[in-house]
């Protein structure tokens, strides 16, 4: 996605959710991050359990449609939207490659401060 103009119809993805009787709003960008929350102040006489729920399901509701939105794009675009579990063994995937280099070059320069405080 390294065309400008790409980035920025992705980056312009706006998705809204509502819960608790419209007392709750959550707008949420393209990547499904909070861009604005919106309590009514009829909310704050709700119990705290069922004000965090409203939030919650107007989180989701707005997240579901975000990411809806980013997939029918990359459709149009000819690209696919990788899942979460696809993302998370690609980044798990990662990690672990990551941790073995870094146990080789650990390695490495423990054997060379060996090297380095010994006659050669």
């Amino acid at each position: 996605m390294s065309d400008p103009g790409t980035a920025e119809q992705f980056g312009s993805i706006r998705a809204s959710g509502e819960a608790g009787d419209g007392l709750v709003r959550v707008e949420v960008d393209g990547g499904g991050q909070v861009l604005d929350l919106t309590l009514d102040p009829r909310a704050m006489r709700l119990p705290a359990w069922e004000l965090a729920a409203a939030v919650r399901s107007a989180l989701q509701q707005a997240q579901t449609t975000a990411r809806a939105e980013a997939e029918e794009l990359a459709s149009q675009l000819g690209m696919t939207v990788p899942s979460r579990e696809r993302l998370a063994a690609s980044l798990d995937e990662g990690t672990a490659s990551a941790e073995r280099r870094l146990n080789e070059y650990s390695a490495a320069l423990y054997d060379l401060s060996r090297r380095a405080g010994s006659e050669w």
